[in-house]
């Protein structure tokens, strides 16, 4: 138990000790700050952050926010981008859950 600001560091506690011998489960009961940040702040830092990714196309992704969850939807051109774009979204200050909804377009 406990309280991080970031989504990444509450996973990353959880894989320091999934795999350690012994270990059969593993309840993350860590919780996050809320941030004083605004909806409309984590979407321009979000497509800010696609803007300066050398691997993202953000003209073609939308980025819709609910409470603290992103969903990621449109058109991407390739699997790589798409998690790419989903890794970036995952780091933004504020976000607690990324629903990524991109389709490759091939």
């Amino acid at each position: 138990m406990g309280e991080l600001e970031w989504a990444y560091q509450r996973d990353a506690a959880k894989r320091t000790v999934e795999y350690l011998e012994g270990v059969k489960g593993v309840t993350n009961n860590i919780k996050l700050k809320q941030p004083l940040i605004e909806t409309q702040d984590i979407q321009q830092k979000i497509k800010k952050a696609f803007e300066r990714s050398a691997f993202i196309d953000a003209e073609n992704i939308a980025v819709a926010i609910n409470d603290h969850k992103v969903i990621l939807s449109g058109k991407v051109h390739s699997l790589s981008e798409k998690n790419q774009a989903e890794r970036v979204t995952f780091n933004a200050p504020g976000v607690y859950v990324v629903k990524n909804e991109l389709e490759v377009e091939y």
